[in-house]
């Protein structure tokens, strides 16, 4: 098949040499953007040129909102699973107990330890609210979320 993919034909079938031939091919060019986009990319060149600390700050500006995605995830994945729930109430005990001791009642709030942490490496609450977070930092929970909402 060469470095050139065929278009693909409902119903018509590969011979096994054609299909692994097709698949190297999608995993080169997968690998090849991966290296362009993410290697490439802004947070990856964030440490060829500053210093360790630096890049430290860099890294707490860009995580604070993770944790809020995280607790994101586990609402939806929450409310994704209610038929689930419904129909295994000591589940939903389970479920809802880890969910809210994050959410409502926690000792340490998640986001309270990383804003001390940034604080510590002198980023600012201002700095790390108001970070406009990097495209490659925001696609794994851009996936994560994709896979939850649509399945694919």
């Amino acid at each position: 098949m060469g470095n050139k993919l065929v278009p693909l034909e409902i119903g018509k079938k590969f011979s096994p040499a054609e299909a692994a031939a097709y698949t190297d091919e999608v995993k080169r060019r997968m690998y090849a953007r991966w290296n362009e986009r993410v290697f490439g990319g802004a947070s990856c060149a964030i440490s060829k040129r500053q210093t360790a600390f630096e890049n430290h700050q860099a890294l707490w500006r860009q995580w604070y909102s993770y944790p809020v995605e995280i607790n994101n995830f586990h609402l939806i994945i929450y409310q994704r699973h209610q038929g689930i729930f419904a129909r295994h109430r000591d589940l939903l005990a389970l479920t809802s107990a880890k969910i809210s001791d994050e959410l409502v009642n926690p000792s340490i709030p998640v986001i309270q330890v990383l804003i001390n942490q940034g604080e510590a490496f002198g980023v600012s609450v201002d700095e790390m609210v108001n970070c406009e977070v990097y495209a490659e930092c925001r696609g794994l929970t851009e996936f994560a979320r994709g896979l939850v909402y649509e399945g694919a």
